[in-house]
């Protein structure tokens, strides 16, 4: 491995990013777009709208706004698809006590309206730094389990949040007149700690999707292999992505290790092997300082790798006990190789373990050499005559500028203007994709997307334009025993060399109104969100809209 350049001090506590950055920008902000390393802490607001957890994380805010070396902290929006404070209210109490604060802003329980909503509200607030998520889903509710929303998922969430600091949302037709913009500053989440190949590349590939919606930053999802680590931003550099990247360091105990070793947190991993380590510290307080001074290994690393900033969280983690992180870690800076060799620790044994780079020999480590996927084993390979089959009938039929294409477009136009013949067709599809896709009438179809899988029947977030983070050993996070729907479309495409057709293609959007109408004519017609070409003479006349 070659020797990296020596890294940047550690935050000062008396530096001020924002002495030389714009007013409108924010401390966190200024010192990533300035190349500044920075330190975030992550916080989960109680259940309450008050009370001794409250108070105990205001004052933790105070305490670290006066230390000066946290630069924001970043409040969660309820995790593990729980209840909770939101985190607005206690993020501006945190700012006006001197610290910055990073807001979590999730899909699991707003549609798009209620997110516009949320966004001018955070605006107007001055909470504008955003970190967007998918979200859990439910887990609980009262009077039962809550429903789902996901009506946006990360990917839109972003583009969403972009278009508003363009002004685009909300412009009145009328006028002509834009919305005020926005000045978000938005970060995404990626996790690098997935055992197959199929469950790791959609990660990388959604991160790319991420980044075009228009992320500013990334922050990693925790985990605990530095192999890992170090893969993510070596693939970063590979693909000449220079967002900055924050690295994930989760102080644990030995409970929350338990816990998430038996992925009872989604996406997050604690190896078996690492568990076993864990297992040998003292038990109690006593073995507090072990697990402390692994995270400050963690931290060293991270900060060794070039990654522009670590995000620090814990379970009932205290001040005192950031602090301490922060400045162990800078006395373990110089040996942080040493400690990036010794916290290997794969979800599996390293030959069933999926690396992006091959393996250094010497070190155990990654080289600088991307394995070559297309000699890996595809489990999913095999499946293809339903994904051929339909992918025939799309290109024979549904593939502008051919003559199949032309004459079904036709054919749907003669249907619209028929309510018998438009019964028809709708029960004609009904029955043909609910036989081979489980079709639930969505009327605005993603399966050319998608390798021919429904995201709305086959994954429980109804997600059109990635992964989430909470799959496990290429399993559902909700349904543990099915294949995450985008293993399964990223295996079908390897087959046939398309597989980065899940990281170019086009986002996609669900309109509601088309609901339960038939997604042939939908599509065909130019109402769906492909808005195929479709002959001036059809479209309605402004007065028929």
């Amino acid at each position: 491995m070659t020797e990296e350049p020596p890294a940047a001090p550690l935050p000062d506590r008396a530096a001020d990013s924002t002495d030389e950055a714009p007013a409108t920008r924010s401390r966190f902000r200024a010192a990533l777009e300035q190349g500044e390393f920075v330190v975030t802490l992550e916080a989960v607001p109680a259940a309450s709208p008050g009370g001794r957890g409250v108070d105990s994380l205001l004052q933790d805010a105070a305490d670290l706004a006066a230390d000066r070396r946290v630069h924001a902290m970043s409040l969660t929006d309820n995790p593990g698809g729980g209840h909770a404070i939101m985190p607005d209210e206690l993020a501006q109490e945190i700012q006006n006590a001197g610290l910055d604060c990073i807001v979590h802003f999730t899909c699991k329980d707003l549609t798009r309206n209620g997110a516009i909503s949320r966004g001018y509200a955070l605006e107007r607030m001055g909470l504008r730094n955003i970190l967007a998520l998918t979200g859990d889903y439910p887990n609980d509710g009262y009077w039962g389990l809550s429903k789902p929303s996901f009506d946006l998922d990360a990917v839109t969430l972003i583009k969403l949040l972009r278009d508003m600091n363009e002004g685009l949302v909300d412009v009145d037709p009328r006028k002509g007149t834009p919305a005020p913009p926005c000045d978000f500053f938005v970060g995404a989440c990626v996790s690098p700690f997935k055992l197959t190949e199929a469950e790791q590349m959609t990660q990388y590939y959604k991160l790319h999707r991420k980044l075009n919606a228009g992320a500013s930053f990334v922050i990693s999802q925790l985990g605990y292999d530095m192999r890992k680590v170090q893969e993510l931003k070596q693939y970063l550099d590979l693909h000449g992505i220079d967002a900055p990247v924050l690295g994930n360091v989760y102080v644990l105990n030995a409970g929350v290790a338990r816990t998430m070793n038996k992925n009872q947190v989604p996406g997050a991993v604690v190896p078996d092997a690492l568990l076993s380590y864990f297992e040998t510290f003292p038990k109690g307080k006593e073995g507090r300082p072990r697990f402390l001074e692994h995270a400050a290994k963690m931290f060293a690393v991270v900060r060794g790798l070039g990654y522009q900033g670590v995000h620090l969280g814990g379970f009932g983690l205290k001040v005192e006990e950031v602090k301490e992180v922060i400045e162990r870690a800078g006395e373990l800076q110089p040996s942080w190789q040493e400690h990036l060799r010794e916290m290997v620790y794969p979800i599996e044994p390293k030959e069933r373990q999926f690396y992006y780079f091959e393996t250094d020999a010497a070190t155990g480590l990654n080289t600088t050499t991307p394995v070559d996927r297309k000699k890996l084993p595809n489990p999913g390979g095999g499946a293809q005559v339903q994904y051929r089959a339909m992918s025939a009938l799309h290109g024979a039929f549904f593939q502008q500028n051919t003559t199949g294409f032309r004459l079904a477009q036709r054919a749907c136009h003669v249907a619209d203007g028929n309510r018998l013949l438009k019964g028809a067709v709708h029960w004609v599809e009904k029955l043909s994709k609910e036989v081979t896709v489980d079709c639930r009438e969505c009327g605005d179809c993603a399966l050319p997307h998608l390798a021919y899988l429904c995201p709305d029947s086959a994954c429980p977030k109804n997600l059109r334009n990635g992964p989430c983070g909470g799959s496990f050993r290429g399993k559902c996070e909700v349904y543990p025993d099915r294949d995450c729907i985008y293993v399964r479309a990223y295996n079908r495409l390897k087959a046939v060399g398309r597989e980065e057709e899940l990281r170019d293609g086009p986002m996609v959007t669900r309109n509601w109104e088309l609901y339960r109408q038939p997604s042939w004519l939908t599509y065909f017609l130019g109402r769906d969100h492909m808005h195929v070409d479709v002959p001036e003479a059809w479209k309605p006349k402004p007065s028929e809209e």
